[in-house]
């Protein structure tokens, strides 16, 4: 008996002494193997390996290096010979060139470049590597903080590979997970997340409007070229409070109205709430608040002293009116030149008044002007050394896209073939026109649409649209379409021009039928003509409505490329010579509002930098206000109908064809909104 004793505490003994000097110096030692290799792999955490970190690749190599048959890395070894002195053999078979980069994060006194694995549907490195551990701590760890925080329940964690599981037709992409994942690896990756209407918006307590999170989930916003907070002035309207709604619009932009009324609202087209039903009528919501708010956003309007600086802008389109507004408030000496008897730019000439009634457009350029902004009119600048000699210290370029496009067939130089640029012009400006009984408009974009109305209102009793595609591909807006059709307009689809013959007191038009081919450049299917379906018809006038570009930027000495644009940078519109910026249609060619307005936005922060500035051209000009509760279990509502005059008096006049809402529509209508920009917070 005392033999066993005295065997079983020998044997004890034998396996203290095995371990502390066997066992655990040898995980000692592949701990330190392990922080040597990683040491040497450049430690910036890409996940171009498919581990999660250099750390976690440096425990498999450690664990099993004959599993690794092929190892990648952008940042390749710093050190080749002292890996290979650690029994470490590794080969790269990808040019690390053409290696992605997961994503970049900003850590403070850190590398940029973290892990990220592509959404909250995968955890891809975390879970699928082989022989490294999950303690990187720019992997997922399998906490669990994201799935306790996710309000549809739609993020669960598997007990097995303790890494969290999206039920992908649950998430709503609210963005929650992404705010308390402790190591920041979560992103959202995509905008086109499905949505379950019947479980995804829950109710939410009143909280301060500082709990939305800064682009995180409310994609009408992020889809706003100037970025308006559209959730928040959305709200205020469905509060009742349109002059709060109209402060918020003006934080970000100083044409309301002209926003409200024709701004192309790819807002919409991003709102889930369409998901549902209908998505919410961004923009007549922003004609609501400008109609019916008073002077709140001017009690915190920002302005600083005067700088002493000078800038000039050359256009008072949209893009250069914008610029002035913001940079005026940053105490600069603004002068606006304007070739044309008014400002306004293509605002002014190119959109129709039964759209944007003047007097609207006229009353938001006195509120530039009232900062202090002169606007030269009739005044065209040719060169930048006209500025400089005058002593401006920074240019801004907003002339737009004057130069219209000719239709480049035969007969096209007719006297009764007239551009859609100088038609509208000439109408918006007063000028005498005369079309005919019978015209015809070549082309399918919003300058098409617009030139086709504009003849109906001037007496044309037939008006006869020619595109070359199907309605489907045309870059008119869908309700600018609808109100041509309804007012009569007869669109011809797959219909191109070969010819033009002048008959003396009459126009013959000729076409040929298309058919659509693969996709172009646009990413619409190429017309192809069909041989032998040439056909004719006899017109008064031809409107050709097939584009523009810029005219002649190249005199200002900066670089231009394709479509004679100007090259600018497209955060700071700087252009290749220095104090010289640009942007507008003659930087994207034929834009929208909304866009001009955006880069106005960009030009005032970087030349206001350029000038001695911070650039901080943002303001808060509405109330910090409370939220509302919304129902988790939303039921189907569509756009109240919108007011407008009669046809028959609409296809006589240029009075404004839409009437806007009534207050109780824009209250129930901004009430649809599924505020998609709250979180809930803690106590």
């Amino acid at each position: 008996m005392s033999f066993i004793i005295v065997a079983a505490i020998g044997l004890a003994c034998g396996l203290f002494i095995y371990v502390a000097f066997v066992k655990i110096p040898k995980k000692v030692q592949g701990m330190e193997k392990t922080e040597e290799i990683q040491d040497l792999l450049g430690g910036l955490n890409c996940g171009a390996c498919g581990y999660p970190g250099c750390f976690g690749f440096a425990q498999a190599l450690t664990r099993n290096p004959e599993l690794i048959k092929d190892f990648c890395c952008p940042f390749i070894m710093q050190d080749e010979e002292k890996l290979t002195g650690l029994g470490v053999s590794l080969s790269c078979t990808l040019d690390p060139a053409a290696m992605r980069m997961r994503s970049v994060i900003k850590c403070a006194g850190q590398p940029d470049i973290l892990y990220n694995y592509t959404g909250p549907q995968s955890c891809r490195a975390a879970t699928q590597h082989f022989g490294g551990y999950k303690s990187c701590p720019y992997s997922c760890q399998g906490l669990g903080d994201c799935a306790s925080v996710c309000p549809v329940g739609a993020i669960s964690m598997d007990p097995d590979r303790k890494a969290a599981v999206v039920d992908e037709e649950k998430c709503s992409g609210c963005g929650l997970c992404v705010k308390v994942c402790p190591n920041n690896v979560i992103e959202l990756v995509s905008l086109e997340i499905d949505i379950n209407f019947k479980c995804n918006y829950r109710q939410l307590k009143d909280i301060p409007s500082r709990a939305k999170c800064d682009y995180g989930h409310d994609y009408c916003r992020m889809y706003c070229p100037a970025s308006v907070d559209i959730p928040r002035y959305v709200r205020y309207v469905s509060l009742g409070k349109p002059d709060e709604a109209l402060a918020v619009i003006r934080e970000k932009i100083p044409f309301p109205s002209v926003c409200g009324l024709v701004c192309i609202h790819p807002c919409e087209g991003r709102c889930r709430r369409g998901r549902l039903d209908e998505p919410i009528a961004i923009r007549m919501l922003k004609r609501y608040a400008f109609e019916n708010g008073n002077g709140l956003w001017k009690k915190n309007l920002k302005t600083t002293a005067s700088t002493g600086k000078k800038v000039g802008i050359v256009g008072a389109g949209p893009a250069g009116l914008t610029a002035a507004y913001y940079l005026a408030k940053q105490g600069h000496a603004v002068t606006v030149f304007e070739s044309l008897p008014e400002a306004g730019g293509m605002t002014l000439v190119a959109i129709p008044s039964y759209r944007l009634p003047k007097d609207i457009l006229a009353a938001e350029i006195d509120e530039i002007k009232a900062l202090g902004v002169e606007i030269k009119c009739n005044t065209k600048i040719d060169s930048l050394d006209q500025l400089k000699n005058d002593g401006y210290d920074a240019t801004f370029l907003a002339i737009g896209a004057q130069e219209a496009m000719t239709l480049g067939v035969e007969g096209d130089d007719s006297p009764r073939v007239i551009t859609c640029l100088d038609f509208l012009q000439d109408v918006n400006l007063d000028r005498e026109v005369k079309l005919g009984d019978r015209v015809a408009v070549i082309g399918g974009g919003n300058a098409a649409i617009d030139s086709a109305r504009t003849s109906l209102r001037l007496g044309v009793k037939e008006v006869h649209m020619f595109y070359r595609r199907t309605r489907a591909e045309m870059p008119a807006n869908v309700e600018e379409i609808e109100e041509a059709l309804h007012e009569g307009i007869q669109i011809n689809y797959l219909m191109a021009p070969t010819k033009i013959a002048d008959n003396g007191g009459s126009v013959s038009l000729e076409c040929i039928q298309m058919k659509l081919g693969e996709p172009d450049a646009s990413g619409r299917r190429s017309p192809i003509p069909i041989e032998g379906s040439e056909s004719s018809t006899d017109f008064d006038t031809i409107i050709a409505a097939i584009g523009q570009r810029p005219e002649d930027p190249g005199k200002y000495n900066v670089t231009t490329g394709r479509g004679n644009r100007i090259e600018a940078d497209k955060e700071t519109m700087a252009t290749s010579q220095a104090g010289v910026y640009a942007g507008g249609d003659v930087v994207t060619g034929p834009a929208s509002v909304i866009e001009a307005i955006a880069h106005g936005r960009k030009a005032a922060t970087a030349i206001d930098k350029y000038l001695g500035g911070d650039g901080d051209i943002d303001e808060s000009l509405a109330p910090l206000e409370n939220t509302v509760a919304v129902s988790d279990d939303p039921e189907k509502k569509l756009q109240p109908e919108m007011a407008a005059i009669a046809l028959d008096r609409r296809i006589c006049s240029f009075d404004q064809v839409e009437l806007g809402y009534s207050k109780d529509d824009a209250m129930g209508e901004a009430s649809r909104c599924f505020r998609c920009d709250l979180e809930l917070l803690d106590e």
